[in-house]
Order: C-alpha cells, then sequence, then structure tokens
C-alpha cells in the first residue's frame, strides 16, 4: 500500500514544481543585441554587388604594331566599405573572357582590383506632392589587374587605371508605398580608362550613360552603355547594407 501512495506523491511534487519557476533558472537580462558576448555585428557601413559588362577596345600589344579590336566579357563581385558617409573603398574579385580580332575567346582568367568611390553631390531641386527630383554627381578611379593567354600561347598582362565622373538626374516617389521602384536615375557622364603592360589603348576617353533603378532604399539595379572605340553594355546590382 505504500508503494502506490508514494508514486502519487511524488507525480503531484513533479506537477506542482513545473508550473513554478525555479529560481535556481537564471534568465538574460534582455533580448538587446548590446547585452551579449557576441552582438550583431554593424553592417551599416558595408555594401556588396555584381556586375556584369563587355568592353571593346582599339588596343597595340608588345608584339604587334598594328591596332587589333579587343573584345572582353567581365563578371566580378564586390565589397566595399564606408569610413566615411561619403566615401566608399571597394575591392573587386571575378573573372573575365578575352578576344582579339576574329579569334576566339580564350579561357577565363581571374581579375582583381580595387577602387575609391565618393558622393560629391546631392542637391534638391524641386519637391511637388508626389515626386521629389535631385540631382548627384558622383566620381570614382579604379585599379585592376587582368591577364589573357592568345591563340598563339602568348600570356598577356596588363593594368588598368580608370576614373569617371557621373552626373544622375534621380527622381523619388515619396507618396504611396504601392508605388514601385522606390526611385530611379539617369545618369552620364566621361570616363578616363589607361591599359598599361602588354596591351596599350589607342583612345583612353569614353563615356557612359544608363539607368539606376532602385527597388528599395539600399537596393539599387544598374544597366548601362559604355562608348570608347564601339559600344559597349553592363549591368548589376548593389546593396547597401
Amino acid at each position: 500500500m505504500k508503494t502506490p501512495l508514494l508514486h502519487l506523491t511524488v507525480a503531484v511534487f513533479l506537477t506542482v514544481g513545473s508550473m513554478v519557476p525555479l529560481r535556481a533558472q537564471i534568465a538574460g537580462a534582455g533580448n538587446e543585441g548590446r547585452r551579449y558576448l557576441a552582438p550583431m555585428a554593424d553592417l551599416s557601413r558595408w555594401s556588396a554587388g555584381f556586375r556584369f559588362g563587355t568592353r571593346e577596345r582599339d588596343v597595340t600589344t608588345d608584339s604587334s604594331i598594328f591596332v587589333e579590336r579587343m573584345k572582353r566579357t567581365t563578371a566580378t563581385g564586390h565589397v566595399g566599405y564606408r569610413p566615411l558617409r561619403w566615401l566608399t573603398a571597394y575591392a573587386l574579385l571575378g573573372g573575365s573572357w578575352t578576344r582579339f580580332g576574329a579569334a576566339d575567346y580564350g579561357d577565363m582568367e581571374p581579375e582583381v582590383g580595387f577602387g575609391l568611390a565618393a558622393n560629391l553631390l546631392d542637391h534638391d531641386i524641386m519637391a511637388p506632392a508626389l515626386f521629389e527630383d535631385r540631382i548627384k554627381i558622383d566620381v570614382g578611379c579604379h585599379y585592376a589587374m587582368a591577364q589573357t593567354d592568345t591563340e598563339t600561347g602568348r600570356s598577356l598582362d596588363w593594368n588598368e587605371v580608370s576614373a569617371q565622373a557621373l552626373f544622375t538626374l534621380v527622381n523619388d516617389v515619396t507618396g504611396s508605398k504601392l508605388y514601385s521602384p522606390y526611385s530611379i536615375g539617369l545618369f552620364v557622364g566621361p570616363v578616363y580608362s589607361a591599359l598599361m603592360g602588354d596591351v596599350e589603348e589607342e583612345d583612353a576617353l569614353g563615356a557612359t550613360a544608363g539607368l539606376q533603378v532602385f527597388s528599395r532604399d539600399r537596393v539599387s539595379f544598374t544597366l548601362g552603355v559604355e562608348y570608347f572605340d564601339a559600344e559597349s553594355f553592363f549591368g548589376g546590382i548593389n546593396v547597401d547594407y
């Protein structure tokens, strides 16, 4: 008779005990990141993106005095950091395919580089009820290293130093959140690109124009055209964290 009574007493104790918080259980001081040993990192200064493009240039190589048409296709990803609110330093890594004249494209070769981008001006020009128009002026400089192997087995290595200044007219949708996209920008500006090494350019000055669409305040898509010795096209996506 004692055994059933003992089992009943233990069951009641466990049931009641499970309904009462144990004093020895330690609760966290809060769910805020600053209260934890390893809080969520601040990514507000970081950005990342991807760019795909083509480019045609008239060039000469170290083994030929004749001008050749160089066609390149590049696909690169980049990561940027803003040490200042108006300045971004970035590094890129990707691959490129190159061909000269009517030859076939060579194998994919790595392409690495780094650069700086600066936002110089952001000025409102009018503010109607639904839309806001503003102008922006941005400048940037870029250094990249590239290489390719020709059909004859020659290996060509060169560096590119480039710079650009962009004038952008931006239209922001500030009314209903049902409107999409968030804003649209049209940009145009000069481009400078010099090739140094086994490949040298014929004309270092060019121009670019295009469209930038912000689906959200920090996510943008870019489509553009570039002209040096022929039209080239590019596109990309960028995310500001």
